[in-house]
């Protein structure tokens, strides 16, 4: 399922985020599939974490429903779009087959889209061309521009493709900053994810392909 977060729900921790959807699955209809074990919970994964604070239209989930539930993709989509509180929507659902292999495990980018941030026309050379970005995460320096794959100028911002690698990726405000957005600047800036994709033979498209 790919779905949506804007508005007062995009400042849900991912904890919270998947304890929202739980709940939302468990008021519907739906023959959700269970892990085993003392505590069950719903087999379900998301694909990447999205950072408090951050809307996006591109998010990725994948829910297993019970083999014996009849429930196509589209009821499933329209089911639970009706239990998800304001803010959290499906935007589209599709069976897949099993045995697949895991988002998380084929996911490794995120496409990005920053309004309202002044002078990205003359800031994107200087980025790109720098050799290293520098940030401190958690007390620790850590170098971004590994993980810039492109930056692209819009009308009212810019467009961003983020690489996401196991040891981690690179967070809006930080890319932020690494540009030079100062603090007061940074507020004004909304950031939304637009896609998560998966690397091909034929270069980066949809998990569903």
């Amino acid at each position: 399922m790919r779905y949506g977060r804007e508005g007062p729900v995009r400042f849900l921790s991912h904890l919270d985020l998947v304890k929202v959807f739980e709940r939302a699955i468990r008021r519907t209809p739906l023959k959700a599939a269970y892990t085993e074990g003392f505590h069950p919970r719903i087999r379900m994964a998301f694909a990447s974490a999205l950072p408090v604070g951050a809307e996006s239209i591109g998010e990725w989930l994948d829910l297993d429903l019970d083999p014996l539930d009849p429930t196509d993709s589209g009821a499933a989509q329209q089911i639970l779009n009706q239990a998800l509180p304001p803010g959290l929507h499906i935007l589209e659902a599709r069976e897949i087959s099993l045995p697949c292999k895991s988002l998380g495990g084929i996911i490794g980018m995120s496409v990005w889209q920053f309004r309202g941030a002044p002078d990205a026309d003359t800031r994107i050379p200087s980025t790109l061309e720098a050799s290293s970005l520098p940030i401190i995460r958690r007390s620790q320096r850590r170098d971004i521009r590994p993980f810039i794959e492109r930056l692209t100028p819009q009308d009212d911002g810019f467009e961003a493709w983020i690489r996401i690698e196991q040891n981690g990726s690179v967070k809006p405000e930080e890319l932020l900053t690494a540009m030079g957005y100062l603090p007061e600047e940074r507020t004004g800036i909304r950031a939304t994810r637009q896609a998560l994709l998966a690397r091909s033979d034929s270069g980066w498209i949809a998990p569903w392909g």
